[in-house]
């Protein structure tokens, strides 16, 4: 039953009971009708007790109504603001990829840091990141290995770290984010811990050959026991 029904029902009640106290004010004491009508009239009674509790029901109803509605409209906004800000992310994202692979490295790390404002949780975007600083650092011309290029090459190298190590917080079950730390590991000399990481990369895939390879390059490199 619809709202409109319940009104219209109810109005029809109302009518009824006006016109049995119209009845009852016309009648005499004893009359035989009294009784009848003074039935009618507890029906009646009835019938607006069962109205109060309706208008309550209804207007509890419609008070939960809103609400969820409220609740409905502002679960669409932030659903609204998610969309938005994943696809901001995928922008960025895509910007970034695209100057990665067309080697733009410094355009490449502005717009993953942007995707990373937009959406921190995602781990390619750390990897990438990192990637790209390694990048950088590896192509620092050897004839400008001055005390400062030296310094800045460490520094790139050690943000790459940090951003491999934030890509394998969120998923450390990516075998190719350990082999990334590991190469930073190994262009900072830190031989011991690039076997490290790349020995992780070997647990998760052992059936990768190329982490392998890697991992006697490192050890033939600096001859060095394996732990």
């Amino acid at each position: 039953m619809t709202l409109d029904q319940d009104i219209k029902n109810i109005k029809r009640e109302f009518e009824a009971l006006e016109r049995v106290v119209i009845k009852i004010k016309t009648i005499k004491k004893n009359d035989v009708n009294q009784e009848i009508l003074v039935e009618k009239l507890r029906k009646v009674n009835q019938i607006y007790r069962n109205f109060i509790i309706l208008v309550d029901q209804l207007k509890y109803q419609q008070e939960e109504i809103v609400s969820n509605i409220l609740l409905r409209v502002e679960q669409e906004k932030q659903g609204l603001e998610v969309t938005k800000s994943e696809s901001k992310t995928n922008q960025w994202y895509s910007k970034a990829c695209s100057n990665l692979k067309d080697k733009h490295y410094k355009e490449a790390v502005k717009y993953f840091e942007n995707a990373i404002a937009q959406n921190p949780n995602y781990e390619y975007t750390w990897n990438y990141k990192g990637y790209t600083l390694k990048e950088i650092a590896k192509n620092i011309p050897i004839n400008q290995n001055t005390p400062k290029r030296v310094q800045e090459k460490k520094s790139l190298l050690l943000k790459a770290i940090e951003d491999f190590d934030k890509a394998i917080e969120i998923n450390p079950r990516k075998s190719v984010f350990w082999v990334n730390k590991s190469d930073a590991l190994w262009e900072l000399k830190d031989y011991q811990e690039a076997v490290n990481s790349i020995n992780k990369a070997i647990e998760i895939n052992p059936r990768e050959q190329d982490f392998k390879k890697s991992l006697m390059r490192i050890i033939d490199y600096d001859n060095i026991t394996i732990e």
